[in-house]
């Protein structure tokens, strides 16, 4: 999916939004999954109290989608919250992963679907 067209971003049912989301956030865990970066225990709590964006300073970004990122968003959607409007993932990932890009390819296309997602309008 596509959230944009050139300047022309498409208008997302937010009932499309929700599962577009939730179908997103499978195909990430998936894929961490597949490239053998899921991990079965949490890194120790302390480095979850970062104060820099991504918790650069104290995780792995596979750490941090797995164990923040993935979580959270799960959270918005089971609150039915609003998603927020933004992410920045793939631009991480892709700083992140410039030594791994064709290994990481279908990961940073993943995110860059969530980041056109998560600034595509949401017409109610």
């Amino acid at each position: 999916m596509s959230a944009s067209d050139g300047d022309n971003p498409v208008s997302l049912h937010p009932e499309v939004q929700l599962q577009e989301c939730t179908r997103l956030l499978g195909a990430i865990q998936q894929e961490l999954r597949r490239l053998d970066c899921w991990a079965a225990v949490p890194p120790p709590v302390e480095r979850f109290a970062s104060t820099l964006p991504f918790c650069v300073d104290t995780l792995s970004i596979e750490q941090w989608l797995q164990f923040v990122f993935l979580p959270r968003m799960q959270a918005l959607l089971d609150a039915g919250a609003e998603l927020p409007r933004g992410s920045g993932l793939a631009a991480y990932a892709e700083v992140c992963f410039r030594d791994q890009m064709a290994a990481r390819r279908e990961l940073i296309t993943l995110l860059k679907a969530m980041d056109e997602l998560l600034v595509a309008p949401v017409v109610h």
